[in-house]
């Protein structure tokens, strides 16, 4: 064999070495890419996320909330009541300054606020202005009506237009898929209060669970309820957020669960039929 054939080999060995290198060198990095990407799906769709929420305060009950969710590092969202924001000052401040979420549950949060819609955005924007003259920026985008978006306080067709009106204005109302029913009778025993979470949660033990508990001035128990219910959820792999931390994703992953506008998705069910 001629020098310049053996070199002419050589040459291509050398060539079909580096190719194979290199195809094995891309397969490796692919596969760790797909790898990657197949367990962040994965984690995306095994993560189990809380929202623990806190409806018509802040008063000194909501003080005692803060230190339970300080002590066991985590926040939650309290749904404020305008008028109590005002005359508790010091008591939002310490929530907000402390992670947690704070928005809008009306300002007075009375029944004739649903006579119209005229009157409940007046009430609406009225607790607004109250927390952003705390905070000192826009409120969040998330509320939650007085009773709830099927509560009875209002007439049907006047709640659908509400609803309605609240959606057009790029708010998100929310709602709830586990309740302790402390709101139901003042003061209720811890116990009674931890028992109905346990059947709720045991009924909902779904990838997100918003959890509707109280903190008005009658909710006392409510407070060694919590921690209680908090272990439990820990214990469980959940993850607590509050509604500062929403996505859009995460947004769209709660709208599919009907736990923001649930309503509307209901209407988009029917229109596409």
């Amino acid at each position: 064999m001629n020098r310049k054939r053996r070199g002419f080999i050589s040459t291509f060995s050398l060539l079909t070495f580096c190719v194979v290198f290199l195809s094995i060198i891309s397969y490796s990095i692919l596969g760790t890419k797909v790898k990657a990407l197949a367990e962040e799906v994965s984690k995306e769709e095994t993560e189990k996320i809380v929202y623990l929420t806190f409806d018509d305060g802040p008063t000194i009950v909501t003080k005692q909330i803060l230190q339970v969710l300080q002590e066991e590092k985590v926040t939650g969202t309290f749904f404020v009541i305008g008028q109590l924001v005002e005359q508790n000052k010091a008591i939002a401040e310490s929530a907000k300054n402390s992670g947690n979420a704070l928005c809008v549950h009306t300002y007075t949060h009375e029944d004739k606020i649903y006579r119209n819609i005229e009157t409940f955005m007046e009430d609406y924007h009225k607790c607004s202005d109250a927390l952003k003259g705390l905070t000192g920026r826009e409120v969040p985008k998330f509320m939650r009506f007085p009773g709830g978006s099927s509560t009875t306080m209002a007439r049907k067709p006047v709640l659908k237009e509400i609803r309605g009106e609240v959606v057009d204005k790029g708010l998100y109302y929310v709602d709830w898929n586990i309740t302790i029913d402390d709101s139901l009778a003042r003061n209720k025993p811890a116990e009674i209060l931890v028992s109905k979470f346990y059947r709720e949660f045991k009924k909902n033990k779904k990838d997100r669970i918003v959890v509707l508990m109280h903190d008005s001035y009658y909710n006392k128990t409510t407070v060694p309820a919590l921690k209680e219910m908090i272990k439990a959820l820990k214990d469980d792999g959940y993850v607590f957020k509050n509604f500062n931390d929403i996505d859009d994703k995460e947004l769209k992953i709660l709208e599919e669960r009907g736990l923001i506008n649930k309503h509307e998705k209901k209407l988009d069910r029917q229109v596409n039929k």
